[in-house]
């Protein structure tokens, strides 16, 4: 019997035989789409609970709207959109990590039903730069999901960020050459204070459906071993947008990723960017199947 890996990819091919998304999307749905249910957990046990108990609050962090969204890294996020385990018109945060696949999280795909198949989610289409209403580049359909079985099997219940990942593959390129990409990188272990910029778009008419930041701070030593926590302010909706850090070479990476907010309610927590995020990347790039 194999052994459980939680890190095992699950892939999900979605028909694109019927309604272009594009068309089902008109601009009243999207107006009326709800941020997609903000993960809610508490702080971590063991070495990084306890570094986090010793400071009384997060380091301060700070939010605000993105002023030039044209501009790299902002330029490859956008918004995501599809319906939910209960139909429910929903958007989220995804970002561009190469010329046909989108980084996000689990739960902007895929509902893990206890006992039962996960729902996936239908109708997804993302929208980059996206600002009140309008998308530069127009929009583009998604055609296939990669999560992890680690986030099938949380079951709907006492969820923990730490393979709430997913990849998505559109089913035509992206504008790259005017976008960018905001790479994923995986295994870099960020000391305790390193500045991070999370961003996405977060849900409600005060924000006026448009692309936030929040400057923070990483609040322990990454290591494989646990979720990474960050000051953030984001709220609900920007869930999936990217945690960008600058390298030791000093270029700018995705190193993290809006996932759960911590009961503080100035703490995000997002899966630590190792194992997982190499197996889905292996596994988006791994050619399409037969025929398509």
């Amino acid at each position: 019997m194999a052994q459980y890996n939680p890190y095992q990819v699950v892939r999900y091919d979605v028909s694109t035989s019927g309604d272009d998304p594009a068309a089902f999307w008109t601009g009243e749905r999207r107006r009326s789409a709800r941020p997609v249910p903000l993960l809610r957990g508490r702080k971590p046990e063991g070495r990084a609970g306890d570094e986090m108990r010793r400071q009384p609050a997060a380091p301060a962090a700070s939010s605000q709207p993105v002023s030039n969204i044209a501009a790299f890294p902002y330029s490859t996020v956008g918004k995501l959109f599809f319906c939910d385990q209960n139909n429910e018109i929903s958007e989220g945060t995804a970002w561009i990590v190469a010329d046909s696949i989108i980084a996000t999280v689990g739960h902007t795909v895929c509902y893990p039903y206890e006992g039962a198949q996960p729902y996936w989610f239908t109708e997804m289409l993302f929208i980059p730069q996206y600002d009140r209403g309008v998308g530069k580049f127009g929009s583009f359909q998604i055609k296939t999901y990669f999560t992890l079985q680690g986030w099938i099997d949380e079951n709907g219940k006492d969820p923990t960020s730490d393979y709430d990942l997913a990849l998505c593959r559109t089913t035509t390129p992206m504008p790259i050459n005017s976008t960018g990409v905001l790479s994923l990188q995986s295994n870099v272990n960020l000391v305790q204070g390193t500045p991070v910029t999370a961003v996405g778009y977060p849900g409600g008419p005060q924000f006026n459906d448009q692309m936030y930041e929040s400057q923070g701070q990483f609040l322990y030593d990454t290591d494989p071993d646990n979720s990474m926590y960050a000051s953030n302010l984001l709220t609900g909706g920007a869930s999936g947008g990217p945690w960008v850090v600058k390298n030791q070479l000093g270029q700018l990476i995705a190193n993290g990723i809006n996932s759960m907010g911590i009961d503080d309610g100035a703490t995000w927590a997002s899966p630590y960017f190792g194992e997982g995020i190499d197996n889905l990347w292996a596994a988006a790039n791994a050619g399409e199947p037969d025929g398509e």
